[in-house]
């Protein structure tokens, strides 16, 4: 019945993430920029990600399927099962090294996901 409620708080969501995202990673800092965001915090656990890379003329489209944070030893971690990317490369470097791994994250950072996921 709220349906369209339901998706416009989900696009606000969404581009704040997006703002939050690239205001606070330093991450991104000389390596490029997000310009689209969504993430499916239901049962698919699914962040969707488009990101303009420095050197490539096109936007590089990613999905991190799976993904679980957790704070341990005052440390914010991030996981993700699985990745897909526009790039094949890049997925099977993702798939082949960086998938299952728990990788640090800033705590800034953890919390601006955490209110975006």
């Amino acid at each position: 019945m709220f349906e369209w409620l339901k998706d416009i708080v989900s696009d606000v969501k969404d581009s704040a993430g997006k703002i939050l995202i690239n205001i606070y990673a330093d991450y991104w800092k000389g390596i490029g920029k997000v310009i689209e965001l969504k993430v499916d915090s239901g049962n698919t656990k699914t962040i969707y990600l488009k990101v303009k890379l420095e050197g490539e003329s096109e936007p590089i489209e990613l999905k991190a399927k799976g993904y679980s944070m957790f704070k341990k030893d005052d440390k914010h971690y991030i996981k993700i099962e699985s990745f897909e990317a526009s790039r094949k490369w890049m997925d099977v470097i993702l798939n082949s090294y960086v998938k299952d791994e728990a990788f640090e994250i800033d705590s800034k950072l953890a919390k601006v996901l955490g209110i975006v996921i």
